[in-house]
């Protein structure tokens, strides 16, 4: 029989929590999110919605790119997949030059950015539920 050592890859450096993790008893957490995928593609979750807040508050795809980490062409091809998804423009974008460009997002966007939020508040809310039901059976 193999023996189960102590010591394991989270031993050894500081475990951070998930970000939206709920402490359950016995030190456990969970989480749950809601990913939309199409061909393999993450197109609509948590970062995605990180990515329209930081359209709406900087006014710039690459400001909120930036915020977030990743490139712009990441981000803007994200957004195509996305809006080749719900079928309508989530950003309208204007070119740069002397003036700047910018982005602004459209009403498709926000509706779309608070019914994530109102069923990933759900989810939340049934992962709560759940350590009841899984830990009491």
């Amino acid at each position: 029989m193999k023996s189960i050592s102590n010591s394991s890859p989270t031993s050894e450096r500081a475990v951070r929590p998930c970000r939206n993790s709920i402490r359950w008893r016995g030190g456990a957490r969970a989480r749950a999110v809601l990913i939309v995928l199409r061909d393999g593609d993450k197109i609509i979750g948590p970062r995605f919605i990180q990515l329209l807040d930081g359209i709406e508050v900087r006014g710039s795809i690459r400001a909120a790119a930036h915020e977030l980490g990743i490139g712009y062409r990441h981000a803007l091809d994200w957004i195509t997949r996305a809006e080749s998804l719900v079928g309508e423009p989530l950003v309208q974008r204007r070119a740069g030059g002397t003036s700047g460009g910018g982005a602004v997002l459209t009403d498709k966007a926000r509706r779309v950015s608070r019914a994530y939020r109102r069923v990933n508040s759900s989810i939340y809310r049934l992962v709560e539920r759940a350590e009841r039901e899984i830990l009491d059976t």
